[in-house]
């Protein structure tokens, strides 16, 4: 399952925007061990809202977003592995990276990501951590450091059971074409935007209800502030309890809102 997220821009007064600082956690909440190998996470296209004359308004863009059957993306990635390279026993975590590097020399608080378990493609390649495989059917148009996971006002990641992305149905938008992981591939799903969009939104701007449907997550969560130094708070899964042997277990109802909430970046760590 998602746990963490901290795929932000990296907005620094003085020194410009940043994209490749930021990192997604899965965490295996169950009793058995799984495989990551095959697995692939999604960037969906979803909207929390739309300003007054936008091409594909709510009433427009949300029966595509919010379709049973499965949910829109331009950009996936999978895990490389046959099968059972991969392994990740009950209460372990892996960290998928932007770029899987120290990042701390680059720009003034970030991370050191060089022992992550896994990075996006494209960057600066760390040869001794596997490399996700890029099955998106767009170019990412902001930069080459791999796919498009670094939204800064809204952001919809999706974790679903292998598949072959040539046989997922087209989807067409008024500008795009987009691929849709079927439902039934489905396994997390996690849904935020930008606090400042309920509290204070632009003139003309509307809220969307949902973002996906809501089989897949209940309510998006307003967890992203987008503040100076708003890639230095990750977005985390709470901890429900922790077991009889010390492993936490993670809250999971497939609503957001409830589920995730603001905390310090602790990648590869569970923090209660």
């Amino acid at each position: 399952m998602l746990s963490e997220d901290t795929f932000q821009r990296a907005m620094v007064p003085g020194f410009g925007t940043y994209f490749f600082g930021g990192f997604l956690e899965l965490y295996n909440n169950g009793t058995e061990t799984v495989y990551l190998d095959g697995l692939q996470l999604a960037q969906a296209v979803a909207y929390p809202g739309h300003l007054a004359g936008a091409i594909e308004p709510c009433a427009v863009a949300m029966p595509r977003h919010v379709d049973p059957s499965g949910i829109s993306t331009q950009y996936l990635v999978k895990f490389p592995g046959s099968g059972t390279s991969f392994p990740v026993a009950p209460g372990k975590t892996v960290v998928v990276a932007m770029d899987g590097i120290d990042h701390r020399n680059l720009y003034p608080r970030m991370l050191d990501l060089s022992e992550v378990d896994f990075e996006m493609p494209g960057g600066p390649d760390n040869p001794a951590i596997p490399d996700m495989i890029d099955l998106s059917i767009r170019a990412n148009v902001l930069h080459t450091h791999g796919p498009m996971f670094d939204g800064a006002q809204a952001a919809t990641q999706v974790l679903a059971l292998p598949g072959n992305p040539d046989g997922y149905q087209r989807v067409s938008s008024t500008n795009f074409v987009f691929m849709r992981v079927p439902a039934r591939q489905i396994l997390d799903v996690y849904t935020t935007s930008s606090r400042r969009f309920k509290d204070d939104p632009p003139a003309g701007y509307s809220i969307c209800p949902q973002m996906v449907h809501p089989s897949f997550d209940r309510g998006y969560a307003w967890l992203v502030e987008l503040g100076d130094y708003e890639y230095t708070v990750a977005r985390a899964r709470k901890v429900l309890f922790i077991d009889e042997n010390g492993v936490p277990v993670l809250q999971h109802t497939r609503w957001s809102e409830q589920d995730w909430e603001r905390a310090e970046r602790t990648p590869g760590r569970i923090s209660p």
